[in-house]
């Protein structure tokens, strides 16, 4: 019995442990992104895109190889062919049965051009895929911060109402006490009620920016995440480097350079069309009146086709291509502008941040002093209501903006990182 009630007791204790245990753990930054990854329908079809591009380049390599055909046909004829009397005799059954090879020699560079745009396609789709995918990183990030703004002032604010509630109780005694007038104590209660009915905004609000963020993440309905951004390191700073070098590294422009070789590659393919095309064929075929013909004979040989007159078409398409490769090249240029001006006023942003937040740094310590004297000044009656609230006021925008302005740091780094990932690098220290 003792034992029963021994092996009840632990499996009640382990039940309750695993209940207890079994909390959901809110996710943060990281999993939102990867969840927006696997949910985003332009980031998977860009996936299928690539695999589609890679399997076409594969098939225009094919066609440069040789190729080997086979082929078999049967005809029963009314009345005997003359022309297969000979080979036949009396009968009107053809069997026939053949494999052939065909090698292409020289087709004035147009198999080289369609590998070429293949390849040229395929980079471009590749690098399309991760434009996307950082596009996505930064609806993300960008939606979260949103939401970590509005958090953090909430969470402000909720704990100024929660001292501003203590100081009213304290201004109803000493009102009581003949302390203080009415007026003081009616500007504290109101003061309190203002405050609450911000933080009902704020929480309503807070609701927008969760269904904001589900919809970055790929879902209809609100996303409870944990908000974790740390103070940013004082160390970091952005790479000096060339604009050349993270213009050229990035997914748009990478995309259009590839599109600029695919329509030079597609000018050489249109071209080729004024050239002959020179290529082998051998075959080995069998005739016959049976079912398993007989009668086995091969030729082989060099074929050439040379194009005549084709009423400018081929002209046509040459300048087609030209004129498809000009209209990239003005695309590619006006985003390489905009994306260095975007840069450049990310670059002016992070250290604007940077400096900004090590002046909250200070101020916020100032201002914690000053409400901490404030408080005690109040409540041995020295000073009045609204010269509290004025220092709470100072207090709570301090917090606030020191709070929003590591938020626009991360979002500055964020839109830096979306041009080049490697912008941020961590600053070393002379003196360790």
């Amino acid at each position: 019995m003792k034992l029963k009630m021994l092996i009840f007791l632990f499996a009640s204790l382990f039940f309750i442990l695993t209940e207890t245990g079994a909390v959901e753990v809110k996710p943060g930054l990281e999993q939102c992104i990867e969840k927006a990854l696997q949910n985003n329908h332009d980031y998977i079809a860009q996936q299928k895109k690539v695999e589609e591009t890679g399997f076409k380049l594969f098939q225009q390599i094919t066609n440069v190889l040789p190729q080997i055909d086979s082929s078999a046909s049967y005809y029963r004829y009314e009345y005997e062919l003359p022309s297969k009397k000979a080979l036949f005799g009396i009968s009107n059954n053809d069997y026939y049965a053949d494999i052939s090879l065909k090698q292409i020699l020289f087709a004035g560079g147009k198999n080289i051009g369609l590998i070429s745009s293949a390849a040229a396609g395929n980079d471009a789709e590749k690098a399309k895929l991760e434009s996307i995918k950082r596009n996505i990183i930064y609806s993300v990030k960008k939606a979260y911060y949103d939401l970590a703004k509005t958090v953090f002032a909430y969470d402000t604010q909720k704990e100024l109402y929660e001292k501003l509630k203590a100081q009213a109780n304290i201004a109803q005694i000493l009102y009581s006490g003949g302390k203080i007038s009415n007026l003081d104590l009616l500007k504290i209660q109101t003061q309190v009620l203002s405050i609450g009915d911000s933080l009902r905004n704020l929480q309503e609000l807070k609701g927008i920016k969760e269904l904001i963020l589900g919809q970055a993440m790929g879902v209809s309905e609100t996303v409870d995440v944990q908000i974790d951004i740390p103070e940013p390191s004082e160390n970091e700073k952005i790479k000096e480097i060339d604009e050349a070098i993270w213009i050229n590294n990035n997914p748009e422009i990478i995309y259009f350079k590839k599109l600029v070789d695919k329509a030079d590659s597609e000018i050489t393919t249109a071209r080729a069309d004024f050239f002959p095309s020179i290529y082998i064929r051998a075959n080995y075929f069998m005739e016959d009146k049976v079912f398993f013909p007989g009668n086995p004979n091969w030729y082989a040989g060099v074929a050439l086709t040379i194009p005549v007159f084709h009423w400018g078409g081929i002209f046509a398409q040459v300048k087609q291509a030209e004129a498809r490769k000009e209209q990239i090249s003005e695309t590619q240029k006006q985003t390489e502008l905009a994306i260095s001006i975007k840069y450049r006023s990310a670059k002016a942003s992070f250290y604007e941040k940077k400096d900004r937040f090590k002046t909250m740094k200070k101020i916020i310590e100032l201002s914690k002093q000053a409400l901490d004297t404030a408080e005690l000044k109040y409540n041995s009656g020295k000073l009045s209501v609204l010269e509290l609230i004025d220092a709470q006021t100072v207090w709570f925008n301090a917090v606030l903006n020191y709070k929003n302005v590591i938020v626009e740091y991360y979002m500055a780094k964020a839109d830096l990182e979306t041009i080049y990932p490697d912008a941020i690098e961590e600053e070393k220290n002379e003196n360790q």
